[in-house]
């Protein structure tokens, strides 16, 4: 395991416990935490860094709370947040996250912090809106017994961050400052009643994938000038062909991957002439042009004089224990 993964592993070993104090106690959960910490402390000193890198900031926050927690008794509201926490922490994890911060009642988590995917923006939507679908679920339950209801709200930005990792913040190993973590945390203010509220540079991940709906550009505290957001309304139910990550409604050609792309047609006219397979591999970081590279194929292949029969199939996390996924969906896509 390497030195990042298993940071990783006792961090959030050490959120699930944190979550479970209510029901184990503090002398059982302090006890299991301690040599936790310890260890964390010891790979934090080997492995002291700071880095620039693309990330996705979700800032989610229990709206109208404060009124809702003078009314309840402290023990309940502990066992309130506990649940809640809890939950939008599986949350989080599931999509590949890590929950930063707790903060009162709301949670910070980064998408791509250790180990970046490309589409980071796109698991940090998935994990707002199962937060949102966990609070729906749990909220039938907080009426019946404290006759209170929770709701939420979601910011989240995409862009670039400073990451470190700080000796002296104990429990913490990375740490994510920067602009665009307060941007995030301002769009969580500025987002509707249970609504996710998404900056452009996000937008510019995701659009395709989700249903989203343009609202005015509006002044946020801290940041000059006005800010376009999206408002998440939810997502389609499939698709390919993603539209290239420029200023909207503005063509632009594909710079810098040239040859990658004549290898990709090459091979595709390997496999015409010689009527057999032909495994090509595509890798990359996040953000280096996979995406485009498979964009402007799609568009080549549109033109083409031959009749070809193309399918796609397209590899999900959510779908990782579903038997044959990636066969089912290509199927399923052609079909």
């Amino acid at each position: 395991m390497s030195r990042e993964k298993e940071i990783e592993t006792l961090k959030q070993s050490i959120v699930m416990l944190e979550v479970q104090r209510a029901t184990l106690g503090d002398e059982v959960v302090d006890a299991a935490i301690s040599p936790l910490r310890k260890k964390l402390d010891h790979l934090r000193s080997e492995t002291s860094f700071e880095q620039r890198k693309l990330v996705t900031v979700l800032f989610a926050d229990l709206a109208k709370f404060t009124p809702l927690a003078r009314e309840i008794d402290s023990e309940d509201l502990r066992d309130i947040l506990n649940l809640y926490f809890s939950r939008w922490s599986t949350c989080v994890e599931e999509q590949g996250g890590v929950v930063e911060k707790f903060i009162g009642d709301a949670v910070m988590a980064v998408f791509g912090l250790s180990v970046a995917h490309e589409e980071d923006p796109q698991r940090a939507i998935r994990a707002a809106i199962a937060m949102k679908a966990s609070l729906d679920e749990l909220n039938p339950k907080l009426i019946e017994r404290y006759g209170i209801q929770l709701r939420m709200r979601v910011g989240i930005h995409t862009g670039k961050a400073v990451i470190s990792m700080l000796d002296e913040r104990k429990g913490q190993d990375f740490v994510v400052v920067g602009d665009m973590v307060n941007l995030a945390s301002r769009l969580q203010t500025a987002a509707p009643l249970n609504g996710i509220l998404i900056s452009v540079d996000t937008y510019r991940h995701v659009r395709g994938v989700f249903d989203l709906q343009a609202l005015k550009p509006i002044q946020l505290k801290g940041f000059e000038g006005f800010i376009q957001t999206y408002q998440v309304l939810g997502i389609r139910p499939r698709i390919f062909r993603f539209v290239t990550r420029e200023v909207e409604g503005i063509e632009t050609r594909m710079i810098g991957r040239e040859r990658e792309f004549e290898r990709m047609q090459a091979v595709f006219q390997m496999v015409l002439e010689e009527a057999g397979g032909q495994v090509l591999t595509l890798k990359g970081e996040a953000g280096v042009g996979k995406s485009r590279l498979m964009y402007e194929f799609d568009l080549w292949l549109d033109l083409l004089p031959q009749q070809i029969y193309y399918f796609k199939g397209r590899a999900h996390p959510t779908f990782q224990d579903q038997p044959y996924a990636l066969f089912r969906d290509l199927f399923a896509f052609r079909f």
